[in-house]
């Protein structure tokens, strides 16, 4: 009788996944896109990766990337999104990003990372 192989789980995803639920829309003065509420470990950590500090991103790099991972909306939609969120100030579009991750859940409400992970 032959031992039964053991199953490997994807660890990222035991680590980092998220499963919020459905798609929650949002606005930004009559912009809206949807945000996206379920991601896997591998999405999980290509969101932290956009915020980096030893890897600097341009501005427009940091809300082009953010918004592309964390919206299912159209590529339209996004895009109308993120021409809209350049036009504020820095501090302003950092914290409209910020809301957004944590809508997503993938901040906690007081910013850090991925507040559902379990150990």
């Amino acid at each position: 009788m032959t031992a039964k192989k053991k199953t490997a789980i994807d660890i990222l995803d035991a680590a980092l996944a998220v499963q919020g639920g459905p798609s929650q829309l949002i606005d930004l003065d009559g912009v809206e896109i949807s945000l996206r509420r379920n991601f896997t470990g591998r999405e999980a950590r290509e969101y932290v990766e956009i915020w980096r500090i030893d890897k600097p991103n341009e501005s427009t790099d940091i809300v082009t990337k953010t918004v592309e991972l964390l919206s299912d909306s159209d590529d339209d939609a996004k895009q109308a999104f993120v021409e809209r969120l350049l036009q504020e100030a820095a501090p302003t579009a950092g914290r409209v990003l910020t809301r957004m991750a944590i809508v997503a859940g993938l901040r906690s409400e007081d910013g850090n990372f991925f507040p559902g992970a379990s150990a």
